[in-house]
């Protein structure tokens, strides 16, 4: 009986162990451009006509730019520049209905990047699923007419 539950227990660790060396695997993540370093506490970053933005996650639990001003039909690329783990979803915590489409739906780990392109129009509100009072805001206004 002893050897039984010990057996069992031995297998209840190997298979934990397992799991968690299978979830710190690195992610396939598709190559981005490197992202510019952004000054904290700007006023709402624009957006040019030929780029992305990058909204940057810190160890103080804080989002760079906040908030973010874009253009419709833009690409943010959110950056864990943290050592923290990081999980985009928008508001309201915990139901991410306001833009479902934006939720990453995965934890991020240092320096792994997520990115959303915002087609509509709006103030879309955004958290760290894993620490909800950590939050941003992407103001999306309508793409310029072409000249």
């Amino acid at each position: 009986m002893k050897k039984t539950i010990v057996i069992f227990l031995a297998l209840v660790v190997v298979s934990v162990l397992a799991a968690l060396v299978w979830r710190n695997q690195p992610k396939s993540i598709t190559p981005q451009p490197s992202p510019t370093p952004l000054e904290e506490k700007n006023p709402p970053a624009t957006a040019t006509a030929n780029d992305f933005l990058t909204i940057q996650y810190n160890d103080r639990g804080q989002f760079s730019p906040n908030p973010l001003e874009v253009a419709a039909g833009k690409t943010v690329v959110f950056v864990n520049a943290s050592k923290k783990m990081l999980w985009i979803a928008s508001d309201p915590h915990p139901l991410h209905t306001t833009l479902p489409s934006l939720n990453s739906r995965d934890v991020m780990f240092a320096n792994e990047r997520y990115s959303y392109t915002f087609a509509t129009t709006g103030t879309w509100g955004y958290h760290n699923h894993l620490a909800p009072t950590q939050h941003g805001v992407v103001m999306v206004k309508a793409a310029p007419a072409n000249p």
